[in-house]
């Protein structure tokens, strides 16, 4: 997969930056709060968020993409942590789409905003051909999101959090942009 530099991605309201290793105050304010994590079952502790943020740096350095920190660029506050994330699906390889809202900054748009810049990086400049995300069944509000822009349930799976199995489902959006079947 191309690297790619998020650092250059901006929005109408937002601006995204790869996470460093001294970012952990920064992502407390998502990772740490309860309310913000409810999807998660439970809040990160200092352990957790460190560990968050080294997975990040890895998988910046092996796969060029990652979770970024979104932030307003009318104030510079943290709105999110958002990105790509390449996995496995089924055994091949997926680049899934994902994002951590902070709950005071929930309901003003930030959240598709930061996922539109998302699916813009990974069809028009990583010229991906699809991206999946694994939403918890009931995430109703990430469901909804999901379909509003166009991402259809291709299946179920199960995933981890809190060391308990969680059935999600997983969406999967086509890129716009490519030729349709058969025509180059």
């Amino acid at each position: 997969m191309e690297k790619i530099e998020l650092l250059e991605v901006q929005s109408q309201r937002l601006y995204f930056r790869r996470l460093h290793a001294t970012d952990l105050e920064l992502a407390s304010c998502v990772l740490q709060n309860a309310e913000t994590m409810a999807a998660w079952d439970r809040p990160y502790d200092r352990s957790d968020t460190l560990d968050f943020i080294a997975d990040m740096l890895r998988r910046y350095r092996t796969d060029g993409i990652g979770y970024v920190a979104a932030f307003e660029k009318q104030t510079d506050e943290l709105v999110a942590l958002c990105g790509l994330l390449a996995e496995q699906l089924d055994g091949r390889p997926a680049v899934s789409l994902g994002c951590i809202v902070r709950s005071e900054k929930r309901f003003h748009g930030f959240g598709r905003e930061c996922l539109s810049a998302m699916l813009s990086c990974a069809f028009a400049r990583l010229e991906l051909d699809r991206v999946v995300s694994f939403i918890r069944l009931d995430n109703v509000g990430a469901l909804q999101t999901a379909a509003a822009f166009g991402m259809k349930p291709v299946g179920r799976c199960e995933r981890v959090h809190a060391g308990q199995a969680v059935p999600h489902a997983v969406l999967e959006m086509r890129n716009p942009l490519a030729a349709p079947d058969g025509i180059n």
